[in-house]
């Protein structure tokens, strides 16, 4: 018998996929959204590029991506472009990047609100690890990914930590998103 066979027969198996069907029940019964069938299989930047470009276009390959967005050659490190090698690197299909134009809230704020006609489930901001050192800004940046997200039926926000932060900046910072 192959193992997965004894793994379907099994009483663990059985438990745990009983248990996941009435999760995954109590979950849409209880779900304060209804849930959107889509097939979106895109995420989106919002992160300084070296092109601004409107309509943001999706972009398949890191090569397209340095082609459509450009690179930022000011001294420093292109967040937009790190985030986005490594994005394909792990395997990314379509991309898409809106650059904030700024490195307020309030800039990624605007930026998130005109991609609420894009076709994407995942939506990060990894260029906010270098808009500034205070964390009460970083906060105010992530809250405005939160807010779009909590708006936004089908979307799911990736949120970074600050860089450079001990666990006590960490447990700061995680207590701002408590809900």
């Amino acid at each position: 018998m192959s193992i997965y066979a004894r793994m379907l027969r099994s009483k663990a198996y059985q438990g745990f996929f009983a248990t996941f069907l009435l999760f995954a029940w109590s979950v849409q019964a209880n779900a304060l959204q209804p849930i959107v069938d889509h097939y979106y299989d895109a995420t989106l930047f919002v992160v300084p590029t070296g092109n601004e470009v409107l309509p943001p276009t999706g972009v398949n390959s890191l090569l397209e991506y340095e082609s459509v967005y450009g690179l930022i050659s000011e001294s420093g490190t292109d967040h937009g472009y790190q985030a986005a090698r490594l994005f394909f690197a792990n395997g990314g299909q379509t991309l898409f990047v809106i650059d904030p134009q700024g490195t307020e809230a309030e800039d990624f704020a605007t930026a998130l609100t005109s991609s609420v006609g894009l076709p994407v489930d995942l939506v990060a901001i990894p260029g906010a690890a270098c808009c500034g050192d205070p964390l009460l800004k970083h906060v105010a940046i992530m809250s405005a990914l939160r807010q779009h997200v909590d708006e936004s039926p089908n979307r799911f926000g990736v949120i970074d930590a600050p860089l450079e932060s001990d666990v006590d900046d960490l447990v700061l910072y995680r207590s701002a998103f408590v809900s």
